[in-house]
């Protein structure tokens, strides 16, 4: 038989050279996640504004507009006149049509609210009585005081009980620490009684000078303790104004310089820990002798808002106002006091303000030596 050929070995593969193992990517360290600043921490949570009387006249549209370029400034409170006339007309005849707009407008921007329960309606006033008494009716001002407190309990909590009771253009007669106390502790009492969480602010006092016609905010302050009236707020308000100067200025007319002793009166009768609290300040731009320029004003307002918010006893600043009066006229210092022209376009200051909202209180600083 044929011897069978044999089969060639096959020849080996080559052992397949191992790949290399691939380094580990290192792990990314996650990143820290930011904390988010507390809006209280922000300069916006101590500043307001303070609305003049003429938005209670605007269209629905208008004050939108306005509640609008109000929130553009970075500030947390809105100061607003619930006007006595308006609402009771007619003594037990209640028309809150007008407030309800506003509030409710206020509140959808998300600001707090100070309400200034203001100026009697005719049938509320008595001009026979003598000038230590109030000669508007203290039962029904403390009456529509607790009824306000009542039907706004859930928006607002901070009143104020009247606008410079301590000058005559304002009260409507010869100011009387007195008469205003008597007002005061009615309105007080009943708005304690109806909303128990509520501040009671005495009425933002002007500065003024003693004088006919007039009483200086430590004077007017002194004569509330000295008649009893120092349990009837939880806070003291004050119009500080310093225009023409800066509020660092040292001069006894600047009402800026002076809250310090204001302060004073405060401590002395045993309210330290009560603030005080500006409810106007401003300084009006326009073609009035008294007017100051539009950097002025920035200077002006810058200073007031600083050393506002790092003195432990001042309380919110309100700035006086959002804007121009609409229709005013440019030599009317009244007029001029806004942070916007009357078409809503920002006056330098405005700039300013929406910065200095923005930033942290703690970072602020004051050149006052309070």
């Amino acid at each position: 038989p044929p011897t069978l050929t044999p089969r060639p070995t096959a020849t080996p593969q080559p052992t397949a050279t191992p790949r290399p193992t691939a380094t580990p990517r290192p792990t990314a360290t996650p990143r820290p996640t930011a904390t988010p600043i507390p809006p209280s921490a922000l300069v916006g949570s101590e500043v307001g504004v303070a609305t003049g009387s003429f938005i209670d006249r605007l269209s629905i549209d208008g004050l939108r507009a306005d509640m609008s370029l109000i929130d553009d400034l970075g500030v947390g409170w809105i100061r607003m006149d619930i006007n006595w006339q308006n609402v009771e007309r007619v003594e037990g005849e209640f028309d809150w049509s007008e407030p309800d707009v506003l509030i409710s407008t206020a509140q959808a921007e998300g600001f707090k609210i100070l309400g200034t329960l203001v100026y009697a309606p005719d049938w509320a006033i008595d001009e026979s009585v003598p000038a230590n008494q109030s000669r508007f009716d203290v039962d029904a001002y403390a009456r529509f005081a607790a009824t306000a407190a009542q039907r706004y309990a859930s928006q607002i909590d901070h009143w104020e009980i009247w606008n410079e009771p301590n000058i005559a253009t304002f009260w409507g007669s010869e100011p009387n620490a007195t008469a205003y106390g008597q007002l005061l502790s009615a309105a007080y009492t009943e708005i304690k009684s109806t909303a128990p969480q509520a501040q009671v602010i005495l009425g933002g006092m002007a500065p003024a000078l003693t004088a006919p016609g007039q009483i200086s905010q430590v004077n007017f302050l002194e004569r509330l303790y000295a008649g009893g009236f120092g349990d009837n707020f939880d806070h003291v308000g004050m119009h500080p104004y310093s225009f023409p100067a800066l509020p660092s200025f040292t001069a006894p007319w600047n009402a800026y310089f002076g809250m310090e002793d204001l302060y004073a009166v405060m401590t002395a009768n045993g309210d330290r820990f009560k603030e005080v609290w500006p409810t106007e300040f401003g300084a009006p731009t326009g073609s009035n002798q008294r007017s100051v320029s539009l950097a002025r004003q920035t200077e002006i307002i810058q200073e007031g808002v600083e050393c506002a918010i790092v003195t432990p006893w001042i309380g919110p600043i309100f700035l006086y106002q959002h804007r121009d009066e609409p229709g005013g006229q440019n030599d009317n210092l009244e007029n001029n006091f806004g942070l916007a022209f009357q078409d809503r376009s920002p006056k330098p200051v405005f700039t300013d303000i929406q910065q200095l909202t923005g930033e942290l209180k703690s970072n602020q600083t004051c050149i006052i030596n309070f």
